[in-house]
């Protein structure tokens, strides 16, 4: 028994440990309670049952209260204002051909409606934030559709109306109300709604208006080479479909 309690005496003088650690250390309560049903006896390992599930439980328990804390450090280190930005993994694009192969649509149109964004919380914290918006196709360039057609389309952004909070899915910005834009789209395999592929490569402002927020964020230089990217995609974009 002098593993685990050797284990348990670590956790309890660590301040400050990481999940790796901490995943290293539930293998090795995992490989204990393995050898102690094989070369144990049952009385024995109902004797040490207790003890595992104490290790277990303070385990967890120090996994969600590091996990909470790097959390808030996220929201402090990425909060501009009302802004918040929840850093997300993203595909690799290239150009505006990697957008397009993603594409089951194109299409040319403006925004007429925001629904209420959806924000999904787990104890107090931010996990999941989405908008549904009403698109009112103008052109369609590749897909179904014929022009008056209104779709709903996913925004990976929202808007939390009980703090005012606005919260951005790797530095996503909803679209603008009655604004043109020129969308890369494919239909959810789940819902009903369509998704911008390359999540904000796919959704082309015809005027380029910058918010304040993406001022911002450049003025701090976040993003320099994902906007380079966004500007160089925005380009042929409008080169090959709107210029021709």
């Amino acid at each position: 028994m002098k593993k685990p309690l050797l284990m348990l005496k670590r956790i309890r003088n660590i301040k400050r440990v990481t999940l790796n650690k901490y995943v290293k250390l539930i293998k090795q309560l995992m490989v204990f309670a393995i050898s102690c049903f094989f070369k144990k006896s049952r009385e024995d390992i109902m004797k040490n049952k207790f003890k595992i599930l104490v290790l277990s439980f303070i385990l967890l328990t120090s996994c969600s209260k590091e996990k909470n804390k790097l959390t808030e450090s996220n929201i402090r280190k990425n909060q501009y204002g009302n802004h918040i930005i929840v850093e997300a993994k993203m595909d690799s694009y290239r150009n505006l051909n990697d957008v397009e192969k993603e594409s089951e649509i194109i299409v040319l149109g403006k925004k007429t409606k925001q629904n209420p964004s959806t924000i999904q919380k787990n104890n107090g914290y931010v996990n999941g934030v989405y908008t549904i918006s009403n698109f009112k196709i103008e052109k369609v360039i590749k897909g179904n559709f014929k022009a008056g057609d209104v779709i709903d389309v996913f925004e990976s952004a929202g808007i939390d109306e009980e703090t005012g909070k606005i919260y951005h899915i790797a530095g996503y910005e909803l679209m603008e109300k009655d604004e043109e834009y020129l969308l890369f789209l494919r239909h959810s395999e789940t819902d009903p709604w369509y998704m911008i592929s390359g999540l904000k490569f796919g959704k082309i402002s015809l005027l380029d208006k910058k918010s304040e927020f993406r001022i911002e964020l450049e003025k701090i230089n976040h993003y320099p080479e994902e906007f380079e990217l966004e500007g160089k995609i925005r380009e042929e974009a409008i080169k090959k479909y709107i210029e021709k």
